[in-house]
């Protein structure tokens, strides 16, 4: 049951990080100490508490939900994976467990074989089993998603395996803690090891770069490392002296790690240079990092109770955007404008999602470059891009802030003029979320006015109810609607009622069961075929 919810020694440019910010969402349940985290396969992050006994559930917008563990006091987690089989896999050091956890929060427990093995790093592996690091018992274990466990001995004694990653060359690749060693196994069991120049460094999570060799934080040392597939390493100082921990790779070519006892989180590229920026809460030991599903890093802070996310692309919505032909002679479409109000050259892409299906970040988009001050106006958006039609359009920011953006929606009538309505932009975080509701208030002449209601959900997809009121406030209509993720359309309002015939003045008020949306009602003069739009604002 859920609850609210060879080796050089390199010297560095180190500078702090421009155009980015942070955003910090309070854990519901006090003192959890969020601690490892990875985004799952609906679309959401899930993470593990430190001393809450929950997995953590959060969706883009930051919503979050808890799943009590079975085991009492399972306590030190040490990571979590999305499985081969489409569930969350985790490992409980305290009980000796691994712990497989469905996305509707259904838990189920497995006990490894070797007493007080102390489970940490887990993989999802290329043979389809989890793969996971046993600090207290010096091994690596395999676990099949059946429940059937293998066990292979680390072979330097004190080795201490902790993170635990799948390579790019198909083996598994782990940090050695207490050996200062990074540990490469293959799905068959044997084991080769690499000793780390800096003795006792205390290696501690490894992941995947974008340049196809292994990275890893060196907690004791405070150097960010790289070993190839082939066993060189290479060392970069961090401006730290005390500890490093969590490591990703991100979306734009670098990777991003945690600082926990400085409070900070840094960024290395993949020369070695690195920068750093503070999360807002002041000593949140942050530990672990993950690259979320809106392209930005998402990390537990540990002391503050929270999850933190870097925003690396800001992004806003416009909800819907079209070039297409309507009823009654009309064309309609989208103009958009782009200023750049910062002091540096901005970078970005506006994304195109069409009506109908799920959408996501490869769908056809425009890129954009503005310099300081620089607007930049683009008459019909879906034109510009080649596209033409209904849909919904992602403004991604790259480099630097987003830009200010006016989007105007307009029935073209040639020589007789426009008529339109600017509309608004939507932040993802000020999307409507789970509990929240709203009304759209129908035209009181149906004959005069069309009614259409649109719809865009963000990673998480949504569920909704919807109640049809008359005029005298008395239901006469309710139904329940569910949409997959990054989703879009524009209906009549008869047909999102699955049918239902509307009289005129009647409301219709939605409530959000699930996931996060945008939800409008688009008003269209029968006459005119000038338009006007309800967005969705949730009810006090």
């Amino acid at each position: 049951m859920s609850r609210y919810v060879a080796v050089l020694l390199l010297s560095l440019i180190v500078s702090p990080l421009l155009g980015q910010s942070f955003v910090e969402y309070p854990i519901p349940t006090p003192n959890t100490a969020p601690e490892a985290l990875t985004t799952g396969p609906d679309g959401n992050v899930w993470f593990v508490e430190l001393r809450g006994n929950n997995i953590g559930r959060i969706t883009p917008s930051g919503v979050i939900t808890e799943f009590p563990i079975p085991t009492a006091s399972p306590g030190a987690f040490g990571g979590i994976v999305t499985g081969p089989d489409g569930a969350l896999w985790f490992t409980e050091q305290t009980s000796n467990k691994i712990g497989r956890i469905t996305t509707s929060g259904s838990i189920t427990e497995f006990t490894v074989p070797t007493a007080s093995s102390l489970p940490t790093g887990i993989a999802a592996g290329p043979d389809g089993n989890l793969w996971f690091a046993e600090v207290g018992a010096n091994k690596i274990g395999k676990l099949t998603t059946g429940g059937t466990f293998t066990e292979f001995p680390v072979p330097t004694s004190g080795g201490n395996p902790g993170g635990i990653v799948r390579g790019p060359d198909g083996n598994l690749w782990f940090t050695e803690f207490g050996a200062g060693k990074i540990g490469s196994i293959t799905i068959g069991g044997s084991i080769s090891e690499f000793s780390i120049p800096t003795a006792m460094s205390s290696p501690h999570q490894i992941a995947v770069g974008p340049d196809g060799n292994l990275w890893f934080a060196e907690s004791a040392a405070n150097k960010i490392s790289r070993i190839t597939t082939s066993g060189v390493v290479t060392e970069f100082s961090a401006p730290v002296t005390n500890g490093l921990r969590g490591i990703a790779a991100g979306p734009d070519g670098n990777l991003y790690f945690t600082e926990p006892l400085a409070g900070r989180i840094g960024r290395i590229t993949t020369a070695g240079v690195i920068t750093e920026l503070t999360p807002p809460t002041a000593n949140s030991f942050p530990a672990f990092i993950t690259l979320g599903p809106d392209g930005n890093m998402w990390f537990g802070e540990a002391s503050s109770n929270q999850i933190g996310v870097l925003i690396l692309q800001d992004r806003a919505i416009i909800a819907a955007v079209a070039s297409a032909a309507g009823a009654g002679g009309s064309f309609f479409k989208t103009g958009v404008q782009l200023y750049n109000a910062g002091s540096s050259t901005s970078t970005g892409r506006i994304v195109f999602h069409k009506q109908g299906v799920s959408g996501s970040d490869s769908d056809p988009s425009l890129p954009y470059t503005l310099n300081a001050g620089e607007t930049r106006n683009i008459p019909d958006l879906l034109p510009a891009m080649g596209q033409a039609g209904l849909g919904s359009a992602d403004i991604v920011a790259t480099s630097g802030s987003l830009p200010t953006v006016v989007a105007r929606v307009f029935n073209d009538g040639g020589t007789a003029g426009t008529a339109g309505f600017t509309e608004e932009i939507v932040k993802t975080a000020s999307a409507l979320a789970a509990g929240d509701q709203f009304a759209i208030l129908v035209p009181a002449n149906l004959s005069a006015f069309r009614l259409n209601i649109g719809v865009r959900t963000l990673g998480s997809g949504a569920a909704l109810t919807v109640t049809v009121r008359n005029s005298s406030g008395t239901v006469v209509n309710t139904l329940t609607k569910s949409y997959g993720a990054t989703f879009f359309e524009q209906i009549s309002a008869s047909a999102f009622l699955g049918g239902f015939s509307l009289s005129g003045n009647e409301s219709i008020t939605v409530r959000v069961d699930s996931g996060n949306l945008i939800v409008y009602g688009a008003t269209t003069d029968n006459r005119t075929q000038g338009p006007s739009i309800q967005l969705g604002r949730k009810l006090p």
